[in-house]
């Protein structure tokens, strides 16, 4: 794991931008959601693959990437085509709703029966 740091942050930070002529990023994201993708191709990753993926996916997408070709999970580009232009979901839209009042995590989460992690995410 990368202490302080998401993959999302990584992909952007500077080592990928000094390396970005050599180096190839595959983001593996446990977090299958339109924004996710939108964000790490954005970033310069040329695929994403969700974690939960089978070993034979993500070696198929290692040798595609090297390849040259872009690599993006079948459902995660469906549901990013489907979002439009905004990358929340609906319950995003409930948690922000919630915010706006300016409801701490506890509050959210407990109004809107959710985790505070889920919250927090």
């Amino acid at each position: 794991m990368f202490p302080h740091h998401g993959g999302l942050t990584l992909t952007l930070g500077e080592a990928a931008h000094r390396f970005a002529t050599r180096c190839r990023v595959i983001m593996l994201t446990t977090f299958g959601r339109a924004g996710y993708l939108r964000r790490a191709m954005g970033a310069g990753a040329v695929g994403l693959v969700v974690k939960d993926a089978p070993p034979e996916v993500l070696a198929d997408a290692i040798r595609r990437v090297m390849r040259g070709e872009r690599v993006v999970d079948q459902e995660l580009a469906a549901l990013a085509l489907a979002a439009g232009d905004s990358p929340l979901t609906g319950r995003d839209r409930d948690v922000l709703s919630v915010a706006r009042s300016g409801a701490s995590v506890a509050e959210i989460a407990a109004k809107l029966c959710l985790s505070e992690g889920t919250v927090r995410n």
